[in-house]
């Protein structure tokens, strides 16, 4: 279910007096100031990466790639490799960790053909594949669409200033703790954000986990988790858990004391999504994820927005046994 726009283009307009006036509330097309980062996504949306690699780089060479465009290959997935020497990083977008026999195969025939014989399996539950050559890069497009894990124009990849590949718990369906199914719910959340141009400019990456039940995955670490609950008269949702991360400063998540329905989720993790896109700061990259801002916030105020764009009030957790 879609949240209403008029309520999202409203969320704009809001919060430009809390003192970080960094934000695409307050600026809009003015950040390009911000940073090189800001000025590459707002000069060049990411629906016209995939043409770029296609049209014109892929024909001419690595040396005719702008230092702009390296940066907005991440639309689509794809890295510099480090060194700098000519090759690149491709990394994929697998929703859950969930991936058929084809699509296995398909990977590895990439790796083979394409690469060096290696794909390698990451954190986040999905595959990276080095040692790509821009040449090289139309035909392995093609044999990802084969295998249903194409990202080209208007799909957007496991990299950059988007929302990341989903994670679940790796043994979804099958652990005892599970309380719900949260199959359907990455999925469908998976689909949207990645062929969704308007979260495809967020002010960092956005890493956000799936579960069945609260001890299903890393929820403290990633910046929102939606983890499976039952309530006492059997009721079965959501809790969520926002502003988490790590790095050099790292932040725990923190409860966003809700329960949330099945019928829930898309919308209620659409505008915590809008408000990080339209309010995260974008001044500095160090301070642009969104666990900056739920510290500014606080919980309770973020919790607040996200009710006035849905329109209804959510329903408190229940309180949990001591």
């Amino acid at each position: 279910m879609a949240v209403d726009p008029t309520n999202l283009r409203a969320a704009k307009l809001k919060f430009v007096e809390d003192g970080r006036p960094a934000t695409l509330a307050a600026l809009g097309d003015d950040r390009a100031a911000l940073t090189r980062n800001e000025r590459i996504k707002l000069e060049k949306p990411a629906p016209f990466v995939w043409n770029d690699i296609v049209e014109n780089y892929s024909k001419n060479g690595f040396d005719s790639i702008s230092e702009d465009d390296m940066e907005r290959f991440k639309w689509v997935g794809v890295y510099q490799q480090r060194p700098k020497d000519g090759y690149f990083m491709m990394r994929l977008k697998i929703a859950g960790g969930i991936v058929s026999n084809k699509e296995l195969r398909g990977v590895s025939h990439i790796a083979r053909t394409y690469a060096d014989g290696v794909a390698d399996i990451t954190t986040r539950m999905t595959y990276q594949i080095h040692w790509l050559t821009i040449e090289n890069m139309p035909a392995v497009m093609d044999e990802l669409e084969k295998i249903g894990l194409g990202v080209k124009e208007g799909l957007f990849g496991a990299c950059g200033d988007i929302c990341r590949n989903i994670v679940s718990s790796p043994l979804t369906n099958i652990e005892h703790e599970q309380v719900i199914d949260p199959t359907s719910f990455f999925l469908e959340a998976n689909q949207f954000f990645s062929s969704n141009i308007e979260y495809a400019d967020l002010p960092r990456k956005f890493k956000v986990g799936i579960f069945g039940h609260r001890a299903g995955g890393q929820l403290e670490i990633n910046c929102l988790s939606f983890y499976g609950v039952k309530r006492s008269d059997g009721e079965l949702g959501y809790g969520i858990t926002i502003g988490g991360g790590l790095s050099t400063e790292p932040h725990i998540a923190k409860e966003m004391g809700v329960f949330v329905k099945p019928e829930e989720t898309m919308k209620v993790m659409e505008a915590i999504t809008a408000l990080y896109r339209d309010h995260g700061y974008r001044k500095s990259r160090k301070h642009a994820r969104l666990k900056f801002l739920v510290a500014d916030w606080g919980v309770e105020k973020y919790r607040d927005e996200v009710e006035k764009i849905i329109g209804y009030k959510l329903t408190d957790e229940e309180t949990r046994p001591t």
